[in-house]
């Protein structure tokens, strides 16, 4: 955490993931946990939001399985209706 000359607090991502993982194992309403860590609302609720979506983008390797491993196709449907397909 680093604090600037106009006393602001500037916290890295993974500070934000451990004050997030802390709000998570608690039992407190985000308002209350907020005001007890000294952390802007708006400020939490913009991380959460921004380290949920950065996990939603993440690469998933996909491999055939089983002895007919020389011939597979794999079809997504994307949440936008598109439709992918890899093959060998």
């Amino acid at each position: 955490m680093q604090v600037s000359s106009n006393g602001r607090v500037h916290r890295n991502a993974d500070e934000w993931r451990e004050i997030i993982a802390r709000f998570e194992g608690g039992d407190l309403s985000l308002r209350e946990f907020c005001q007890r860590e000294k952390i802007n609302k708006n400020s939490f609720e913009r991380w959460n939001k921004r380290l949920t979506a950065k996990g939603q983008n993440e690469f998933v390797e996909v491999a055939p399985m089983g002895k007919s491993s020389s011939l597979w196709i794999v079809e997504v449907e994307l949440a936008n209706g598109t439709i992918v397909r890899v093959g060998s």
